[in-house]
């Protein structure tokens, strides 16, 4: 089948050639590496992960191509196909639904009867679809995929390559991109708000910088569960600490001074009973890191300590506004509970209004349909998008999915079967999902940049699969003990009947 395909499409593109036909012999190539892509899961996974966290962006950012989105997604939607397929295949190993099957079945279901009730129209469906499913695919790719262990785990370790890689990325925005910005018309803000690395955004009203440091964050923490777990040489592990801050030093980033002491506890708060001096080296290792970005910020962007504490608590104030329509961050969720269930809309707090309707910056819908009825500045953070797209119904769904992800993480990584690496693995899982679900009031990155989503449907998937693996050796070892008694009985009984 395949072969006839190929040769189809080859016959077809001859033609197309022949006659002049440009654009139909762009559409087969594409469509032909796609078709290569998807037969090799291993390369799809690492070809979404290089260009949704580092392609997409830099073409968004330098070349101002923010369609290099949609073609992320693509990608990863189609990772769904060979996931469903093995999947359909699997009807004989399957022992019933789990808990992350049905969860995201409820999510998906609840984005989609939401904007059928509301019955939004047919280009904000496509456009919601776009920015809340595509980057499932990762998550049921690495779960159905049948990938060995090895490559699970090679596919985390590329997490961090992919973080080193900002460094020099946010170094030249520094020392360039930054100066040139200030010139600039319309320019929004310091010149820091240029360094995004390879996370995107628009060079003239700012870039993802929150996001590439919640990132680099995690990937610190990362670093340091590998040390912990023997599989990195400290010396190694403190210059690449020391380096992933790098770019975190460069830019103003308050939500990395709230996430190093809170991830760190998080991560390694348990290893003070289990091992206190490898807990200590580490919870002082993280006071450095802390104290190195906090003296960086003061002597760079806070002149007193009242302008430092107003740095860091106006994201918390109900009152603030970012712009006369755009509330702040605690004021959307206030604005959404005044417009909803203060007003009586109690349908419309339970099943939001549907896909995208928050949305007011698409190039291919314009405003959301809640948007056109109720204002501007609605999708402030994931928060205020999920409850007015989707609702409290869609809402608590998303969160179970982070909160059983962060639960199911914690324990598998404190079981004696589990392998070092994979335990570092694991804690990486625990501080991203745990970072992101904290970040839903404050940060948009998990619904909506390409580089942040591939990053949480990644450790989701990640963690299922692990789920899934530990649950298949645990069955394998009852089978094995199963077996053996039943051989001990038998010869038991043959004993018994000879005498």
């Amino acid at each position: 089948m395949i072969l006839m395909a190929t040769l189809a499409l080859a016959v077809i593109g001859g033609l197309a050639a022949a006659v002049g036909a440009v654009l139909i012999v762009g559409v087969i190539a594409a469509v032909a590496v796609g078709i290569g892509i998807m037969l090799f899961p291993k390369l799809h996974i690492l070809f979404g992960m290089i260009f949704a966290l580092v392609i997409t962006g830099v073409l968004e950012f330098f070349f101002y191509f923010g369609q290099a989105n949609w073609l992320s997604s693509v990608i990863v939607a189609s990772m769904m196909l060979p996931a469903l397929l093995r999947l359909l295949g699997m009807s004989q190993e399957r022992d019933g639904v789990s808990a992350f099957a049905a969860i995201l079945v409820a999510y998906i279901v609840g984005l989609l009867a939401s904007s059928v009730i509301n019955r939004i129209p047919v280009p904000q469906v496509i456009v919601g679809v776009r920015n809340y499913l595509p980057y499932i695919g990762v998550a049921m790719l690495i779960v159905y995929g049948g990938f060995e262990i090895g490559f699970v785990r090679k596919v985390l370790r590329a997490l961090l390559f992919i973080a080193l890689i900002q460094i020099p990325v946010a170094i030249y925005q520094h020392i360039v991109v930054g100066p040139a910005r200030v010139a600039m018309r319309g320019a929004v803000g310091r010149e820091d708000e240029a360094i995004v690395g390879t996370f995107g955004g628009s060079i003239v009203t700012g870039g993802y910088t929150g996001e590439m440091a919640s990132f680099l964050v995690m990937a610190v923490m990362f670093v340091i569960a590998l040390w912990r777990e023997r599989k990195l040489k400290g010396w190694l592990a403190a210059v690449f600490s020391i380096a992933l801050l790098i770019p975190v030093l460069l830019a103003e980033t308050k939500i990395a001074l709230l996430l190093l002491p809170v991830l760190s506890l998080i991560a390694f708060g348990s290893d003070i009973k289990k091992s206190p001096a490898t807990a200590v080296v580490g919870l002082i290792g993280v006071a450095l890191l802390m104290t190195a970005v906090g003296g960086v910020y003061a002597l760079k962007y806070w002149q007193s300590s009242d302008q430092a504490a107003s740095q860091l608590l106006y994201s918390f104030d109900p009152d603030f506004m970012v712009t006369p329509d755009h509330r702040g961050r605690v004021g959307t969720i206030v604005h959404w509970y005044q417009t909803n269930l203060q007003e009586g809309n109690y349908v419309g707090a339970l099943i939001g209004h549907g896909m995208a309707s928050s949305l007011e910056g698409s190039s291919t819908i314009g405003l959301g349909s809640a948007v056109r009825q109720f204002g501007l500045g609605l999708d402030a953070h994931g928060m205020s998008r999920l409850l007015w797209d989707g609702g409290m119904l869609v809402f608590s769904l998303f969160a179970m999915l982070c909160v059983r992800t962060i639960y199911v993480a914690s324990k598998l990584r404190k079981k004696d079967s589990i392998a070092s690496e994979d335990r570092a693995g694991l804690t990486f899982a625990l501080v991203a999902a745990t970072s992101m679900f904290l970040m839903l009031p404050y940060q948009m990155s998990v619904l909506g940049g390409s580089a942040m989503q591939f990053v949480f449907w990644c450790v989701v998937g990640y963690v299922e699969y692990m789920r899934r693996a530990c649950s298949a050796a645990h069955k394998s070892e009852e089978r094995s003990f199963g077996f053996a008694v039943g051989c001990r009985l038998a010869s038991q009984r043959r004993m018994l009947n000879s005498k």
